[in-house]
């Protein structure tokens, strides 16, 4: 290491920044091979009945924060969650779903992380999330947004943002007496066509590629 600071001390800007820019992707190729590794392992584990953990309190929306840092244009629209779980199958889950997004998707992407009392309200985005969505869009700048104000959960006017499949997949919160949270939502959103509906099915085998490329 210190062989390899002391000749990039001697490269010339230019020449130092094309080395810096490799060596990030290079380090990215690496970390992506040794995810890849992991989840081979993990899928084994699970065939297997080995993969089993203590599950212990999670706070899932600094855990989806902290994944979601790692994706410029990811935007966290959230609501604070605990929930008893596995951390590691939790994080491969939130990072497989934003490299998706991001490798066959389109971005710009959003993620909104929300509870609900009922399984068939999971497609239900609370509008305080949604007006954020909405307020971000309109306050879009050259400059990038303070990415802390929008990962606090903060409620706004309620408005829907212009995003179509939102429209779709949304509707007025009905006003119900302190409903109880048994369910946490994950929602990652990009702005592509979807996937295929006879498709749909398939991405959930292990391995599975819609495209081999």
């Amino acid at each position: 290491i210190e062989m390899m600071d002391m000749l990039a001390s001697r490269l010339d800007d230019d020449t130092k920044a094309k080395f810096d820019k490799r060596a990030t992707a290079v380090n990215r190729d690496l970390t992506g091979l040794n995810d890849l590794v992991e989840s081979i392992l993990l899928v084994s584990r699970l065939d297997a009945g080995h993969a089993l953990q203590n599950a212990e309190q999670i706070d899932l929306f600094e855990l989806v924060k902290s994944e979601c840092q790692h994706y410029p244009e990811s935007t966290l629209y959230a609501m604070p969650v605990t929930m008893t779980a596995q951390p590691k199958l939790l994080t491969h889950l939130v990072r497989n779903l934003l490299n998706n997004a991001m490798i066959h998707g389109i971005p710009p992407i959003q993620v909104y992380l929300y509870m609900v009392s009922d399984s068939e309200q999971a497609g239900i985005i609370p509008d305080s999330l949604l007006s954020l969505a909405k307020e971000a869009d309109t306050q879009e700048t050259d400059t990038q947004q303070d990415s802390e104000t929008d990962l606090e959960p903060e409620v706004l006017d309620d408005k829907k943002p212009k995003n179509s499949f939102l429209q779709r997949l949304t509707r007025k919160d009905k006003k119900t007496d302190a409903p109880i949270h048994r369910y946490a939502i994950l929602a990652v959103i990009d702005q592509g066509t979807g996937i295929a509906p006879e498709k749909r099915e398939d991405v959930f085998s292990p391995f599975v590629r819609l495209k081999q490329e």
